[in-house]
């Protein structure tokens, strides 16, 4: 077993002596350049924004050339002449130009709904880019966690060990019993069990990591200062219920204009209310505006060309159109443009509904968490005087060997705690974060003072 946790931990070095330092703010913009999520709506927006301007050249007049030429052989029988004529060359080159001037208001209502598509593209990639950085931090902090755990669980081990030469010693010298030294014993090689198993643990959530940032190189997270959240933690502490009441009255009137969700979701009422409108556009009528203009000459093989010009041929049209039939089609793309707008409303009021109550969640657990921090903190104080004193007294012989073991067990659980605790309040916030809309952490901190 010995030689198992050495060659993890000469391994360990190894790798970090190869690794780079990766700070939190370098893994977010990683995030933002490899991971596929968040380019994938970044694509998207770009698509949304060349449908715009598809939509809005529609509106605008449509220009097209137009030429021709035709030689007919001798002898050859045309449509218009079944009797074989001589040979006749025809040759003509013109223009027209289309401007739809009403069609139920569709063109337009085209356009606006691109627009509103463009604008919930860039609501959906600004969100992604909060959910992306939200899921590096959790990550990141995972990470971090794990390796405090996996510190303590060598740290704890050291200590075993020492326990150990201390315990073989007071059994040499007859001041301990056979069974003190094997309890001893036993507590050292499950020490050693935890210390591959925090190994374990951290591999996991490195690999977690770097999966996610699309990284290939190795590297080695850099420690968080977490006391720069000591004086958020410790006014959070003071809020009573009045306070905390009206957090989440805040937090809900910010969500409501800042969350992207919810702004999402506008987009998709508004596009939904103008579908409706394109529906009923299909009982109105149209009207389009043609102008052409044609230049053509026609000779024979007796003649030359230059002997003849071009004739000029001009042609304003204006036409008009009244639907008929088929009206029941145009009556179910009507109704079911007005059930989607219905479902879209109903939608809205169920997000609405779930985000608050997310919000309340979120603002209880950030307080339930900062609570939780200050406990664990007065915890490990106590416990680790308490250890510190069994230790003490353990190597004078003044307490039983059972006593140092749960003073050693006590210590392990009031650290992880602590170290769980605080990493989960920063979690808290990041999650609390991402449902008021908020990017910057020092927005977010002026609205708990």
């Amino acid at each position: 077993m010995r030689k198992i946790i050495l060659t993890i931990i000469i391994v360990a070095s190894c790798f970090v002596l190869n690794a780079e330092i990766l700070t939190l703010n370098d893994a977010k913009e990683i995030a933002l350049k490899n991971n596929p999520e968040y380019l994938s709506k970044k694509y998207a927006l770009e698509s949304a924004k060349w449908s715009e301007i598809s939509s809005l050249s529609g509106l605008l007049p449509a220009a097209s050339l137009t030429g021709s030429q035709i030689q007919m052989k001798p002898g050859m029988p045309t449509m218009m002449n079944p009797i074989p004529d001589d040979e006749k060359n025809t040759r003509s080159i013109g223009y027209s130009i289309n401007q739809p001037l009403f069609l139920g208001g569709k063109l337009w209502l085209g356009y606006k709904i691109s627009h509103d598509t463009k604008q919930m593209s860039e609501y959906t990639l600004a969100e992604q880019k909060l959910k992306t950085i939200s899921a590096v931090e959790e990550k990141y902090f995972n990470l971090l966690e794990a390796a405090e755990i996996l510190e303590i669980a060598e740290e704890q081990l050291r200590s075993d060990a020492l326990n150990l030469e201390i315990a073989e010693t007071r059994y040499k010298m007859g001041t301990l019993s056979n069974v003190d030294l094997l309890k001893i014993q036993s507590d050292n090689a499950a020490k050693e069990t935890e210390l591959i198993q925090s190994k374990t643990l951290y591999s996991i959530n490195y690999s977690g990591l770097k999966n996610y940032l699309q990284y290939h190189s190795n590297f080695e997270v850099e420690d968080f200062d977490t006391t720069i959240y000591n004086e958020l933690i410790k006014n959070l502490n003071t809020f009573d219920e009045k306070q905390i009441n009206d957090l989440m009255n805040e937090c809900f009137l910010i969500s409501l204009n800042e969350n992207l969700s919810i702004k999402t979701l506008e987009e998709t009422k508004n596009i939904a209310k103008k579908s409706v409108l394109m529906a009923a556009g299909n009982f109105l009528p149209t009207l389009n505006l043609n102008y052409s203009q044609t230049w053509s000459k026609s000779w024979n093989d007796i003649q030359s060309e230059s002997d003849f010009g071009y004739e000029d041929s001009k042609q304003l049209a204006l036409t008009a159109s009244i639907p008929i039939f088929p009206i029941a089609d145009n009556f179910a793309d009507y109704k079911k443009a007005k059930y989607e707008k219905r479902k879209t409303d109903e939608e809205y009021k169920s997000a609405e509904s779930g985000i608050k109550l997310d919000l309340e969640s979120s603002v209880l657990n950030l307080i339930s968490s900062a609570k939780q921090v200050k406990a664990s903190e007065l915890t490990l104080n106590f416990t680790t005087e308490l250890h510190s004193q069994m230790k003490e007294r353990f190597k004078n012989g003044m307490v039983s060997t059972t006593e140092m073991l749960d003073s050693e067990v006590m210590l392990k659980g009031a650290r992880i705690s602590n170290i769980q605790s605080l990493f989960s309040f920063i979690k808290a916030k990041s999650k609390l974060m991402l449902l008021l809309g908020m990017e910057e952490e020092n927005e977010f901190l002026k609205l708990l003072k």
